[in-house]
């Protein structure tokens, strides 16, 4: 749609990731290639930072060719911050390691 923002997070060493978010939908596209596989104990997690403050957005993995094509519900107002972290699998309440993918709004 029209209004959709373009966002792309990138990380050291990684493939990036393409984030499209429609406010007018209230949805986040995730298109990616090449992303790292996780274990079976682990999953990524993305999130968006208001004021400092990391908030859970959703949970994804890749395709087992490391492609992610992934559609989920968000409203990115004021983000600051998009990042993914690993984390164990089902998630966490606030990120328990470092930022693998990043993305900072300007």
């Amino acid at each position: 749609s029209k209004d959709a923002q373009t966002m792309r997070l990138e990380g050291e060493g990684r493939a990036p990731v393409t984030m499209v978010w429609s406010p007018q939908r209230g949805e986040v596209a995730l298109v990616g290639e090449s992303l790292r596989p996780v274990d079976d104990s682990s999953v990524y997690e993305l999130w968006a930072v208001h004021d400092g403050t990391p908030a859970k957005v959703a949970l994804f993995e890749p395709n087992p060719d490391g492609s992610i094509r992934e559609r989920f519900p968000a409203d990115l107002s004021g983000v600051e911050v998009l990042g993914v972290t690993i984390e164990p699998r089902g998630g966490s309440e606030t990120p328990s390691g470092d930022m693998v993918l990043s993305y900072g709004v300007s």
